[in-house]
């Protein structure tokens, strides 16, 4: 066994020797490792199959994020972002209240069906507690 799991062995009789010793029989996993039969092939079909299935997955994970009204961040920084909503609350099914943030100011904003309002400007409270 020692010898299977030198460092030049290749990785498949090393992961067969460590299987083995487990319970696994070394001759069934190199049958599912591609050294098998024919019927242990996959087809064209079974690979079509994944591939659409991954883009179906992908496209619905994707609706999702957007009907939350988020969006994906993996490369951006959340604290080098500007603009932020702190807060937004459904008052009817034609009017909105947002309370949002830019830079050192918060609006309090008013959407309905006629356009937006502004309703209240202020600066908020630094580190320190002074605003």
């Amino acid at each position: 066994m020692n010898m299977l799991l030198r460092r030049g062995a290749p990785s498949g009789a090393a992961l067969a020797a460590f299987l083995g010793t487990i319970g696994f029989e070394a001759p069934a996993l190199a049958q599912r490792l591609g050294q098998g039969s024919e019927a242990s092939t996959v087809s064209y079909g079974q690979v079509v199959g994944v591939i659409l299935f991954l883009l179906v997955l992908i496209v619905s994970a994707w609706f999702v994020v957007r009907a939350r009204g988020g969006g994906f961040t993996l490369l951006a920084n959340p604290a080098d972002k500007r603009l932020r909503v702190i807060e937004t609350v459904r008052l009817s099914p034609n009017a909105t209240l947002c309370l949002a943030q830019l830079d050192e100011t918060e609006y309090l904003v008013a959407f309905t069906a006629q356009g937006a309002q502004l309703l209240d400007k202020h600066a908020v409270a630094g580190p320190g507690g002074a605003a």
